[in-house]
């Protein structure tokens, strides 16, 4: 995105403004207009991924993912935007998580995450695993996870944020691939969960 661009080019400047320089460091008119084209398809994005949660709930998310959508001033990618909206408190009940993370290299409290994340989609808080996995190589626990949700027709998916985590979510198994396509067309990658991951 042009706009994106621009904003990396600004943040990145180094050139030093004088206390007699006027400074506009606000978006310009077009940029605002970008934003809020992108806020609009994010907004587009997420209710038609979540409609099955009911109308509540898509408002919810989709004002989560639209304020996450600029930090501190810049705009975010649209990953990282549904990201930080979709990742709710995973330790309170505050803000519930539609998405969880976890370090590519430990999983920390997988069990909790994991029941957590379940009972976001209105499934119950039943999974569990041994504990030989607790601590083991993530895609062990997300492996046991995925078939955990199978009789509960869901899906894990990953969305790919370009670092170096694993931020998952869940999808109707039934509107998988319709999900995937559409995320796609956004310019986001997510992929259903496999086991090689």
């Amino acid at each position: 995105m042009p706009f994106l661009d621009r904003l990396r080019r600004w943040w990145q400047s180094t050139e030093p403004v004088g206390e007699d320089v006027p400074r506009d460091d606000g978006p310009t008119p077009e940029e605002r207009r970008e934003l809020k084209a992108m806020r609009a398809q994010l907004n587009a994005l997420v209710s038609a991924t979540f409609a099955h949660l009911g109308e509540d709930a898509c408002a919810r998310i989709a004002r989560r993912v639209s304020r996450a959508a600029v930090d501190e001033g810049l705009a975010q990618e649209p990953a990282i935007a549904l990201r930080d909206g979709l990742v709710g408190d995973e330790y309170s009940a505050r803000r519930a998580p539609y998405a969880t993370l976890f370090d590519a290299r430990y999983v920390e409290d997988t069990q909790l995450k994991l029941r957590k994340l379940s009972t976001s989609y209105g499934l119950p808080a039943d999974f569990l695993y041994d504990d030989a996995v607790e601590g083991a190589h993530p895609q062990t626990a997300f492996d046991r996870f995925q078939a955990w949700l199978a009789p509960h027709e869901f899906a894990l998916t990953m969305l790919d944020t370009g670092g170096d985590e694993y931020c998952l979510l869940l999808v109707p198994a039934s509107q998988l691939a319709g999900t995937v396509e559409r995320w796609t067309a956004a310019g986001v990658t997510l992929r259903p969960w496999t086991a090689a991951g």
